[in-house]
């Protein structure tokens, strides 16, 4: 009894410990399908996760990439689109975007260098397209360079890359092999218990 105490004790003050500690920016590795490959990147920062693969999709429109990122399903997952900016930033140093966040916050790039891949893959120096628009400019939306940084705005037309990203951590609706082998154990059980009340009643 006294060792669960001391168990409860210590596991308690763990838990003011890390409540009083800062959360530090660190992009976390996802494996959806447990292939021992790394899937995606979860930013806990923008509760987002970024496709680790940033090379699949092709030079595109900003109307392709739109399209491509919306209908993408990786593992069974869809609900993907282009990172979108939260304040409009045209230059250097925007952390406002998911790109620019992700550029230099979690990779810790710094302009006008190229960024840093970390876990990203295929990652190619070039632009990527933005999902806003640029409101105040007709036809054109927002867009991100690799190469330097520089978050600028762009005619539709123009062919970029495209990096997809999901809201929220996709890990939590991938569900384990162990939960799901439960799961269809426990459906298993109700059937063959109704299956058996069936039986008794006639």
């Amino acid at each position: 009894m006294n060792s669960k105490r001391r168990l409860l004790a210590l596991l308690a003050a763990t838990a003011a410990f890390l409540s009083l500690t800062p959360a530090q920016a660190a992009l976390q590795a996802r494996d959806y399908n447990n292939d021992g490959t790394i899937d995606g990147l979860y930013d806990a920062d923008l509760n987002v996760t970024w496709l680790s693969n940033a090379g699949l999709s092709s030079l595109s429109t900003f109307a392709q990439a739109s399209s491509w990122a919306s209908s993408l399903v990786v593992d069974g997952i869809s609900g993907w689109r282009l990172p979108t900016d939260s304040v409009v930033c045209a230059g250097y140093n925007c952390t406002t975007s998911e790109m620019g966040h992700l550029f230099y916050t979690e990779l810790g790039s710094t302009a006008p260098q190229h960024m840093n891949a970390g876990d990203l893959q295929f990652l190619t120096f070039t632009g990527y397209w933005s999902g806003t628009v640029d409101s105040a400019r007709s036809g054109q939306a927002w867009a991100f360079s690799t190469i330097d940084g520089q978050q600028f705005s762009a005619a539709n037309s123009n062919k970029y890359s495209a990096l997809a990203v999901h809201s929220g951590d996709i890990l939590a609706a991938v569900p384990e092999p162990e939960t799901l082998a439960m799961l269809l154990a426990g459906l298993g059980l109700i059937g063959a218990i109704a299956r058996r009340r069936k039986v008794q009643t006639t």
